[in-house]
């Protein structure tokens, strides 16, 4: 395997990891919890057989084509997962770790039973693949608002970024280790039943 598709596999994985920022996707429910997509933005770096430091981007599109995803799907997170949606189901998941240490956090209940959550704290994801691992951390922002329809449903939606994510990745096949930094962001809402 050429060193480049290595480092390209590497930063594939990690790209896992740090996020661009999004327009939130209205009315994407899936039994009856919100998903909310997201942009993935990586950034890495190599050394190259010149001595030169060699800076490497990823996108959803990378990612998505390493997972083999059909055309039009999206990474987004689900009910505490990392998941591929497609034609408004989810398609894959398993396929990352994600978890999230909350430091601090408000709710602001409103009128009429609506509210406004915030929190922040550590965020840690971490991917093991056939060809390519990774595992990043950073801090994270995270919002969260209901509201109570006539009917007595809710309409709820959601965002989340980090501005700091740092790790590595690992390419087994090379035994190359590969830093990343990268940031991520998603939101989504849509209308939750209340039955």
């Amino acid at each position: 395997m050429k060193m480049n598709k290595v480092i390209v596999n590497m930063a594939l994985a990690a790209g896992l990891l740090a996020f661009a920022p999004i327009q939130t996707q209205a009315g994407l429910v899936i039994d009856n919890s919100l998903v909310s997509p997201f942009k993935v933005k990586l950034v890495g770096s190599y050394v190259n057989d010149k001595n030169k430091i060699v800076k490497v981007s990823i996108s959803n599109k990378d990612i998505l084509s390493d997972l083999g995803a059909p055309k039009n799907s999206q990474l987004a997170y689900w009910e505490s997962d990392i998941v591929v949606i497609n034609n408004k189901a989810i398609w894959d998941d398993g396929f990352a770790f994600i978890s999230f240490d909350s430091y601090t956090y408000n709710q602001i209940d409103g009128k009429n039973g609506s509210s406004k959550y915030a929190e922040n704290g550590l965020v840690n994801v971490a991917y093991e693949g056939t060809d390519f691992s990774f595992d990043v951390n950073g801090v994270y922002n995270y919002h969260y608002y209901e509201s109570v329809t006539k009917n007595g449903d809710f309409n709820v939606a959601e965002d989340f970024k980090s501005s700091s994510l740092t790790g590595s990745g690992y390419d087994n096949a090379s035994d190359l280790t590969l830093p990343v930094t990268g940031s991520w962001a998603g939101g989504g809402s849509g209308n939750i039943s209340a039955n």
